[in-house]
């Protein structure tokens, strides 16, 4: 089953510069009201840019790369050289110097923007003005790269192609409305880009977690759902000849994914990177990108229910098999400690399988849980394991209650009731 959340080096690269160039042109938002950061002082900010354009340029490097391997594929006889620059390397290279000229301008460009960056960061505070002002720049670059010939060819290599086919053959199959079976493929494809773009900041956040480039990910990803509304905003004139229930949807897909990112981005991000510490950060922004990752999801996969009820959205979602069935276990593994805590409060000899059971449960299950509980549950099996014998039918009391919060929200995940009694996506597809 093609994996259709991959995105290629080319799709990184232009998250990253899109949403850098927002970053440094618009200080400040979407995480609250612009006048609030003329106050701030961006050293932080301009060493997390600094740090972003080094990756740029690693991901230009594995572009080139790229290209040379496809050259040598081309003509065995072909040699370069990977310990040297390989940008005089391509541009000698037939064929591949017309290709890349516009991938190789840019970068060009971000060497020379990179040290203008690294003075900047050197300096003992940067003011508003002064972080601004590498924005400019790299939005000129920006727009100059993505009107390149460059820019296209990487574009058209970079398509969702799988994904436009399953849309094209299983989803608007049956619409033969000239023009709307194309506009709907539209909205879906940028649907599931953002959907794209979350999984990816998911992903990133589990890899290295670097408040200040996180922050510029979440900063894209508001950019990019602008962007979508803008476009279900027209795509509501253009459709209201065909299906009212289907510009109904729209619009209230439209409304629903505002409510969650303004919650998202107007209060839980505010502040993030300046309070609490790293745990604390880590755990606001697990719980912001689970809100846009379940409004969007549920949203997207409405839609196609809309136009294709029958369509098994684990066909583009993988993963909910696997969710469903770590829910499970967790839920399994939750109501054991629930009993033994009962349990231990009325028998000291089930203390031994309690400290069992909580040992197994850290190493199979909490990973399950969000990551704002797991300082919890630490704490209250440290407390468990220093107090004295007297005191266990006490805090396995308390451990107890707090089990049984938790298992009701364990319970409440949508994976569980959707998922229930289906067969898997595999076995679905094959009927």
């Amino acid at each position: 089953m093609p994996d259709y959340f991959f995105l290629t080096t080319y799709r990184k690269m232009h998250i990253w510069l899109s949403g850098l160039s927002s970053y440094l042109s618009h200080p400040g938002l979407p995480f609250g009201p612009e006048d609030a950061s003329d106050r701030k002082d961006y050293a932080s900010d301009t060493e997390a840019s600094l740090q972003i354009v080094r990756d740029l340029i690693l991901i230009c490097q594995r572009l080139g790369l790229e290209e040379l391997e496809l050259k040598r594929e081309e003509n065995p006889k072909f040699k370069y050289r990977r310990d040297r620059d390989l940008r005089p390397q391509l541009r000698a290279a037939s064929g591949v110097a017309e290709r890349l000229d516009g991938l190789l301008e840019l970068w060009d460009f971000l060497e020379r923007f990179k040290a203008l960056n690294a003075a900047l960061a050197r300096l003992p505070s940067v003011s508003r003005e002064e972080f601004q002002s590498l924005g400019w720049l790299l939005s000129a670059e920006l727009a100059k790269f993505q009107a390149s010939a460059t820019c296209s060819t990487l574009d058209h290599r970079s398509s969702d192609g799988e994904f436009r086919f399953l849309i094209k053959r299983d989803i608007v199959v049956g619409i033969d409305f000239p023009g709307i079976q194309e506009q709907l493929e539209v909205i879906l494809t940028e649907f599931f880009q953002i959907l794209q773009l979350i999984r990816y900041i998911r992903d990133e956040m589990r890899q290295r977690f670097r408040i200040q480039k996180l922050l510029v990910l979440f900063g894209q990803c508001y950019h990019s759902y602008q962007g979508f509304v803008r476009l279900l905003d027209e795509s509501r004139k253009y459709l209201e000849s065909y299906e009212p229930e289907v510009v109904e949807a729209i619009f209230s897909t439209t409304f629903a994914l505002k409510v969650e990112t303004r919650k998202v981005f107007q209060e839980r991000l505010v502040g993030v990177d300046r309070e609490g510490g790293l745990t604390k950060a880590y755990a606001e922004m697990e719980d912001a990108l689970g809100l846009i990752k379940n409004s969007f999801q549920e949203c997207f996969i409405n839609l196609i229910h809309l136009l294709n009820p029958s369509f098994d959205e684990r066909r583009l979602f993988t993963d909910m098999n696997q969710r469903y069935q770590e829910t499970v276990q967790l839920l399994e593994d939750l109501r054991l400690l629930h009993r033994l805590a009962r349990e231990g409060e009325e028998d000291d000899q089930a203390w031994p399988r309690i400290i069992e059971a909580m040992d197994i449960f850290k190493k199979r299950s909490m990973q399950f849980l969000f990551f704002k509980d797991w300082e919890e549950v630490e704490a209250f099996d440290d407390r468990l394991r220093e107090c004295e014998p007297g005191d266990r039918a006490h805090e396995l009391h308390l451990f107890g209650i707090y089990l049984n919060a938790l298992q009701g929200e364990v319970g409440k995940r949508a994976v569980l009731s959707k998922y229930r009694n289906q067969p898997l996506a595999a076995e679905a597809s094959t009927r």
